[in-house]
């Protein structure tokens, strides 16, 4: 039954785009495109990945869903999203992943905190630490225990929904955490977080665009795509 919908689907937004095509309105685009980003993306990055589009097609209503990226999977693969930009690549035979944009994570605790004040750190220096981390389904989640498979063992602390939730719980004192930079910008240029120095670790990752490979890519996706792979460098 979900084949024959997708199917169904895909034969009417051909058919709204033979039409859009036949009256020359082609770049005049209107419609709904329904859009899924992960926490950074959607609460730190939206201007960048939206502002293009929207000025360019003023038309178009963006229904924007932010959510963890187990979240944004399971809403390409029930059709509910159009499309979807995550943090870190997505495995799904039924899933196209496209590479958008680098991005990457810092190490980061209050400036009093007792690695915050040493010079220089290794791995061993974590030993014990007090970690606070991001809930299971994040992207940042599955990085950041990445990471921490190469440092000694510590303490999970505190699991947080949010990114400021865990941004506001490192100022607070209340542990260390590993965060996206663009997350935390403002607090570094307010000196209320400090980026541990750790070239030990990897902590570098992609970000992209995620389709369902049964969706039609008629001209509203297609106009996205351009959109966001005009963005400045």
């Amino acid at each position: 039954r979900q084949a024959e919908q997708d199917a169904a689907e895909a034969v009417l937004a051909r058919l709204l785009e033979f039409q859009h095509r036949a009256s020359g309105h082609l770049r005049d685009l209107s419609g709904e495109l329904r859009l899924g980003a992960s926490n950074t993306i959607g609460n730190y990055l939206v201007g960048e990945l939206l502002g293009g589009f929207v000025a360019a097609h003023p038309k178009v209503a963006v229904r924007l869903m932010v959510d963890n990226t187990e979240a944004i999977v399971a809403g390409l693969l029930d059709h509910s999203l159009d499309l979807g930009c995550v943090e870190g690549p997505v495995v799904h035979a039924d899933l196209e992943s496209r590479a958008w944009r680098d991005d990457a994570l810092v190490v980061c605790a209050r400036p009093d905190h007792p690695l915050a004040r040493r010079r220089t750190l290794q791995a061993k220096d974590f030993a014990g630490a007090r970690w606070i981390l991001r809930e299971h389904g994040s992207a940042t989640r599955a990085h950041s225990e990445r990471v921490l498979a190469l440092l000694p063992p510590g303490e999970t602390v505190l699991e947080l929904g949010q990114i400021e939730a865990i941004k506001q719980a490192v100022i607070a004192g209340l542990g260390i955490a590993c965060l996206p930079r663009v997350a935390v910008s403002d607090a570094l240029a307010a000196d209320r977080l400090k980026v541990l120095r750790t070239p030990f670790l990897d902590l570098q990752r992609r970000l992209s665009m995620v389709l369902h490979r049964a969706t039609y890519r008629g001209a509203l996706i297609d106009a996205f795509l351009a959109a966001v792979a005009q963005r400045p460098t």
